[in-house]
């Protein structure tokens, strides 16, 4: 009895699964019939499609363990192999349209602003888990919300050239502070992977200079509590976000269960920095930063103040997005310096000219050229975002993208940036080698490189990182020299990449590590041996 029951459930199944294959079939098909009636172009379906699952199985292909290099590895081979400058793909049931073309994307990003926008509320995988872990903070809020238009109409003075000007003897601080915890915990001829530490700078400089907070990330080689719990909170959204969200509890039970718990940790440890920053009340003399500016100030605009969770929302936004994406720039850049001594050592030299071993200064920043030129080389070839989700807003007709393509009504879009960072069309046939020098000449096209996004919805942050970027090199490469370890081993929770069999960009010539699918941005880390400086400040080796 036991075992008939066993086979009519399995029968059961079975015509599930031909029922949900035949209307899935005869749903594209109708698709395809209704779109040859009407004026342009469909926009191509790549072939390799599996019902339900859709490209999953291609996409992996390109990275199995890390969807933001999976991702960008892909657009980037499309629109080598195929000359494509937009494609429509389907992941886990979802359909994609993928756009590498700049001309296709500065219309999406600089058209009229009621045909795309930014909603991550609307993402096809995942898109409530980002609402329930970081709430609508302005990396996360949906364009022409108030959530979004209140703070940032409030925090946009102090993210301008002025105001991190301002702020930049801070960053110095948390540099030096770097550099004493690297001659301390590691020294110079010894090993350590640079991700703990860059991570150490970037969270620390974001909490300090925008918060007032320090999380004593410094004061030993421990990884600070929030960063392991944000972690876990990010790893989980990919497996969680495949899966429908009804059958969450029944399928992801436990994972389900660490990641509401990592959630609270993180918004529980923002609440905390907030209860300190009330109960400090008057008796603050320091200067104004973000988190005073979120407390008190009020929106030119409307008169409306922050509300708490928006406040919430927005310090969960900076120690997050703050900090994973200029660390993984930081840790990308060092990679690719020594992937190239040459290039490193002709930023040290500059350096050495340019600064020596005295205080870096504000006017120092604009006179380190090469310095410029290496970290937008870098945010070129590993951008920290390779794909920048948009979203087609007409909810009552499709509209045609340049003037060709028929975009269906409320169709996430793609861009794919790292395809257009390695786009030879406009880069040249050199474009997936890390040359610094092409940028003396600038970009090619205003959207061949983008990795803060643009327009309205462009980085806030942008200044922020660039400066803090340029601060951190210029101190760790007045203190230390750099080289790959003679041996190194793979971090828990990490993948490496192999050099010597990289078919897909980008390309480097020492083995590093990438985050498994617990980073929200994409970065390249190693394991280096800090090397002394010599005497007259030239490379101790």
């Amino acid at each position: 009895m036991v075992r008939d029951q066993s086979v009519l459930t399995q029968h059961k199944f079975a015509v599930t699964g031909v029922l949900l294959l035949g209307v899935t079939v005869l749903l594209d098909a109708a698709r395809r019939f209704r779109s040859r009636r009407k004026p342009g172009d469909s926009i191509p379906c790549l072939p390799g499609a599996w019902p339900i699952v859709g490209h999953f199985f291609t996409l992996r292909r390109y990275c199995r363990e890390n969807a933001n290099l999976a991702m960008g590895r892909w657009a980037v081979d499309v629109a080598r192999t195929q000359g494509l400058p937009i494609f429509r793909a389907a992941l886990m049931g979802f359909d994609l349209v993928w756009v590498s073309d700049p001309d296709l994307t500065e219309e999406i990003f600089q058209g009229d602003p009621h045909r795309y926008t930014k909603d991550f509320s609307q993402m096809p995988l995942g898109g409530d888990l980002f609402e329930f872990s970081f709430g609508n903070g302005m990396f996360f809020a949906a364009t022409g919300d108030a959530k979004w238009e209140i703070p940032h109409r409030i925090l946009k003075t102090p993210f301008s050239v002025r105001g991190i000007r301002a702020i930049m003897p801070m960053m110095r601080e948390q540099a030096d502070k770097l550099v004493a915890a690297l001659k301390r915990d590691v020294g110079h001829g010894g090993s350590t992977y640079i991700d703990a530490w860059v991570t150490k700078m970037a969270f620390e400089t974001i909490a300090v200079c925008g918060l007032g907070t320090s999380f004593g990330c410094f004061e030993d080689d421990q990884t600070h509590p929030f960063i392991d719990a944000l972690n876990e909170t990010v790893a989980a959204l990919d497996p969680l976000g495949r899966c429908p969200a009804i059958l969450r509890p029944l399928l992801c039970r436990d994972l389900m269960n660490k990641y509401f718990a990592s959630s609270k940790s993180i918004r529980d440890t923002c609440r905390d920095v907030i209860r300190q920053r009330r109960g400090a009340g008057s008796v603050r003399e320091s200067r104004k930063d973000l988190l005073d500016m979120m407390l008190n100030d009020v929106d030119a605009k409307t008169g409306q103040s922050m509300t708490e969770d928006m406040i919430v929302d927005n310090v969960l936004t900076f120690l997050f997005a703050g900090q994973d994406s200029t660390a993984a720039a930081m840790g990308s850049c060092l990679c690719f310096l020594c992937s190239f001594p040459e290039c490193k050592e002709r930023l040290i030299k500059e350096i050495d000219e340019v600064v020596g071993n005295g205080q870096l200064e504000w006017d120092h920043l604009g006179k380190l050229q090469y310095l410029d030129w290496c970290l937008k080389e870098t945010l070129r070839l590993a951008p920290p975002a390779p794909i920048i989700l948009r979203q087609s807003t007409q909810a009552a007709e499709e509209q045609l993208l340049g003037g060709r393509w028929r975009m269906p009504a409320q169709m996430p879009v793609l861009i794919n940036v790292m395809a257009l960072h390695y786009s030879q069309a406009l880069w040249g046939a050199d474009a997936a080698e890390f040359r610094p020098e092409r940028w003396e000449h600038g970009q090619p096209h205003k959207f061949a490189y983008m990795p803060f996004a643009t327009g309205p919805r462009q980085c806030i942050g942008r200044e922020f990182t660039l400066v803090e970027q340029k601060v951190t090199m210029v101190k760790f490469f007045q203190n230390f020299d750099l080289r790959p370890a003679d041996t190194t081993q793979v971090e828990e929770g990490y993948v490496l990449v192999d050099h010597e069999s990289a078919k897909h960009p980008p390309f480097l010539t020492i083995d590093t590590q990438v985050k498994k699918d617990n980073g929200a941005f994409l970065g390249f880390f190693s394991t280096f041996q800090l090397l002394e400086r010599g005497q007259e400040g030239g490379p101790a080796f």
